[in-house]
């Protein structure tokens, strides 16, 4: 069957060879375009906005089978296609988008937003609306749903690192926490119900030592294993070797400093004594089998201790997190290390060298370093310092 739907010619088989059938079912097609039409919905099956979107989401579900993306990103984009993208695009074929219509998308969340009262998007959560967009048409390409892409909007990126914890930040948080472990807190909601206790342990502990001595984020807690870890001592160094699976695109093996070695000896020791350990059991809270659970305790408890010891905001006003952890571990390696380089500290933090000047070492000043920044090969020179600095 044929119709002229919106000025646009529409095939469709009825999938039948019984004439009588064959012209029930056109009247249905037709019918069900015109609601299509008079909803503002695509009516092509192949190359509408909505079926490209759910193809590409289809897609990625299964590569979160596969393990080459995360879990998180399929959902946030399933929240993105079912709140705003759809919402939106549900009338389009996808080679009838173009820079003004894309335009008046982002104008759209936008106002949506103010409508309930909420503030706008920040730029960089456009961001992510600009690039599951992209991606879309992308996948469209590759379906031949349209020829080329579209000229998309640009947003100017704005980077909001976290910051980590200066030296005596960072004693007083594992200090407090010592005296502290089996403080319990009550937390309840505005009417007085509780919702939770929330009791610091010596896993919370442990984790705040291994993480400033291993450079993993807080999302590695959850996946990595007992056979993700070896002691390795090899030309004088003691060091873990972390092998757990990828992380960011990242999948090389992580090296920790001594110290790591140590708290993960208690770990295995404590595990055993209360009969949790298991040779391919989880390193940490190994007795929840849902694993963002798991991470979540360990983040309550985090947050309660930062509310003890009033660490919660950084001097900028800034919330700290357990991810900030990371950040510490990484500017106290290029504070303290000999002659570090950026490139082997990236590559065993599981990021690149722009990740670590955009985002972990954006508040590491020169001040920080001034004796590398004052330090001196020729020995004459050094010698002439030395003395002027002890007169």
């Amino acid at each position: 069957m044929r119709a002229y739907i919106n000025r646009k010619q529409v095939r469709r088989s009825t999938n039948s060879e019984d004439k009588r059938q064959a012209e029930k079912e056109a009247i249905r097609i037709y019918l069900e375009l015109q609601q299509k039409s008079i909803n503002n919905e695509s009516i092509s099956k192949s190359s509408g906005f909505v079926v490209i979107a759910e193809k590409l989401q289809t897609e990625n579900e299964r590569r979160v089978v596969e393990e080459q993306i995360s879990d998180s990103k399929t959902k946030n984009d399933r929240y993105r296609l079912k709140n705003d993208l759809i919402p939106f695009f549900k009338k389009y074929q996808l080679n009838e988008i173009d820079y003004s219509i894309l335009s008046q998308y982002f104008k759209y969340v936008n106002d949506k937003r103010q409508s309930n009262e909420e503030d706008k998007l920040h730029t960089n959560t456009l961001k992510l609306h600009l690039s599951h967009l992209k991606q879309i048409f992308k996948h469209g390409a590759k379906l031949g749903a349209i020829q080329s892409l579209p000229v998309f909007p640009s947003f100017k990126t704005i980077d909001e690192p976290r910051t980590g914890f200066n030296k005596s930040e960072y004693t007083k948080l594992h200090s407090t926490l010592r005296n502290r472990i089996g403080y319990k807190q009550v937390i309840s909601d505005s009417n007085g119900k509780l919702i939770r206790n929330v009791e610091l342990t010596q896993e919370l502990y442990d984790l705040i030592i291994f993480m400033t001595n291993s450079f993993i984020r807080p999302t590695d807690i959850k996946v990595m294993r007992h056979t993700h870890v070896a002691i390795v001592n090899q030309n004088n160094n003691l060091y873990l070797r972390l092998t757990h699976p990828r992380t960011k695109s990242h999948s090389q093996p992580v090296i920790t400093l001594e110290q790591a070695v140590e708290v993960y000896k208690n770990i295995v020791s404590r595990q055993k004594k209360n009969k949790e350990y298991k040779s391919d059991g989880y390193v940490f809270m190994p007795s929840y089998d849902n694993r963002t659970y798991a991470l979540r305790q360990l983040q309550r408890q985090f947050d309660l201790l930062l509310e003890i010891t009033n660490l919660k905001k950084d001097t900028n006003g800034k919330d700290r997190v357990l991810y900030s952890l990371r950040h510490t571990a990484i500017t106290f390696r290029m504070l303290e290390a000999d002659n570090l380089d950026l490139l082997t500290l990236s590559k065993n933090a599981r990021t690149s060298n722009e990740m670590l000047s955009r985002f972990y070492l954006k508040y590491l000043s020169p001040e920080m370093n001034v004796e590398k920044l004052q330090s001196q090969k020729n020995p004459k020179i050094k010698e002439a310092m030395t003395k002027r600095r002890k007169s």
